[in-house]
């Protein structure tokens, strides 16, 4: 192997790591509390563990009080991260591979 084909494959194994360990960190912080607002009772964003939205008499007895929100067990945020990581290295690789040693 050369050089730079060994560079790039270094970048894209470092590159993976980078997002594996960020994807396997994520569900720690995807628990999130939020307070629960009339708003909220009003549209039927409440809902039970099973998903099935509350009653309103239930409903309103929780406004005001901090509850545990969902938590959709996908995060998009990783999956653009990793394109626009693949992206800028590609980039920066085009660039070193364009002002590399020309012939004049």
């Amino acid at each position: 192997m050369n050089g730079r084909f060994s560079r790039t494959i270094r970048i894209f194994v470092a590159l993976g790591a980078l997002v594996a360990v960020m994807a396997v960190s994520a569900p720690a912080y995807a628990q999130d509390t939020s307070e629960v607002t009339q708003a909220d009772c009003d549209s039927g964003r409440i809902k039970d563990k099973s998903g099935n939205t509350i009653s309103g008499d239930k409903c309103k007895a929780l406004i005001g009080q901090r509850v545990e929100l969902a938590d959709t067990g996908f995060d998009a945020w990783l999956i653009a991260l990793l394109g626009a990581g693949l992206v800028g290295g590609a980039v920066v690789l085009r660039r070193r591979s364009a002002t590399g040693p020309s012939i004049a």
